[in-house]
């Protein structure tokens, strides 16, 4: 399979919380990337849809920030159900946090 991702992935279990219109979902990040995250859940919500982010590298504030759904997957033998989500409307001081939580995984 051809891999199509734009950006390194470091993989690390972050605690994450996914706010959409009607509610909002506690959950752990698998890997994040400069250009998105994916997310565990074991009920993954709708391709497309817009979501607000507040991932937690640390004790600290989270660093909140916007995505869309790009695809979703079952739990399988080899896999955990989630979601990726691609970051979208970063400012730079976004992008700066993001960059951080990687290098310190890295």
């Amino acid at each position: 399979m051809e891999e199509k991702r734009n950006y390194e992935r470091v993989g690390k279990k972050l605690r994450a919380e996914v706010h959409v219109d009607d509610g909002m979902t506690f959950s752990a990040s698998v890997d994040i990337s400069m250009g998105g995250v994916f997310i565990s859940t074991p009920e993954p919500l709708q391709e497309g849809q817009h979501v607000d982010l507040a991932i937690y590298a640390s004790s600290d504030d989270p660093v909140n920030v916007s995505g869309n759904i790009k695809w979703t997957r079952d739990e399988t033998d080899d896999n955990v159900a989630g979601m990726g989500i691609q970051f979208t409307d970063m400012t730079e001081g976004d992008k700066t946090k993001i960059k951080e939580i990687i290098a310190h995984y890295n």
